[in-house]
């Protein structure tokens, strides 16, 4: 009983910090477009 439940809390967390990873590497990809295009709309001025 009590590894079935250690199991299921494994899967949980190892989800959860898939869905952290994922969404952090998309916040920093989107961080960098957001930082090119500013600079691009800054030389183009």
């Amino acid at each position: 009983m009590a590894r079935g439940a250690i199991g299921t809390l494994t899967a949980g967390s190892s989800t959860a910090l898939v869905s952290t990873l994922v969404g952090l590497i998309g916040s920093v990809g989107l961080k960098l477009q957001i930082i090119n295009l500013n600079l691009a709309v800054d030389r183009a001025q």
